[in-house]
């Protein structure tokens, strides 16, 4: 082989090559975009389920309040109804 055979060569396989890093450069950079416009709809699922779980909690913390309120009015009830009896019983 001669020196300009061997020449040819190597701008060949450099050509070659360079163009396939260019390639791949691309395809990274394309699946880079897709990857932060993923990542960004996760984030809006993430904070969109933040909002509901946050409005469930309030609104299972309000049933709470009002059951706890319940119980509160029918201990009243009950206390009222035994001093009733109790005063039936006494007379």
């Amino acid at each position: 082989m001669n020196l300009e055979t061997v020449q040819i060569v190597i701008v060949a396989a450099l050509s070659i090559s360079t163009i396939l890093v260019t390639v791949i450069g691309i395809q990274i950079i394309l699946l880079l975009r897709d990857l932060r416009k993923v990542t960004e709809r996760v984030n809006k699922m993430s904070s969109g389920l933040a909002m509901v779980v946050g409005a469930l909690q309030k609104s299972f913390t309000e049933v709470g309040n009002v059951a706890e309120g319940a119980k509160v009015v029918f201990s009243l009830f009950n206390g009222i109804i035994k001093r009733i009896k109790n005063n039936d019983r006494e007379e």
